[in-house]
């Protein structure tokens, strides 16, 4: 028995010191996106892929809306904790709806 306690000791010494010591466990959240992937959400991609949010201690799942879906809704029913939105989350906050605007972010077309 005392063979079996060295064994497990030394190999779960040797498997714990194979973590860096600067692990740590990132909270996972989900961007829904207010329609399918293009181009204007080019920055969230960037950031995603340059590690801007593991550097904030996230990992960040990007979900694209289908036809039929609504951003606010897929937040507000706990299915995504940020959501793509437009300037109608004034009247969904006035409804009543538990939503809050983060950021605000213009957008000029050609």
């Amino acid at each position: 028995m005392p063979q079996l306690i060295r064994f497990l000791l030394t190999h779960t010494l040797l498997l714990a010191s194979s973590i860096p010591f600067n692990a740590v466990a990132l909270d996972t959240v989900t961007l829904q996106l207010k329609w399918t992937h293009s181009f204007e959400y080019a920055g969230y991609y960037a950031a995603l892929e340059q590690g801007y949010y593991r550097d904030a201690g996230l990992t960040v799942g990007i979900k694209e809306a289908q036809p039929g879906f609504d951003a606010v809704t897929e937040v507000t029913d706990g299915k995504a904790e940020y959501g793509i939105g437009s300037s109608s989350l004034i009247l969904d906050h006035k409804a009543g709806k538990p939503v809050v605007v983060i950021a605000v972010i213009l957008q000029h077309s050609p």
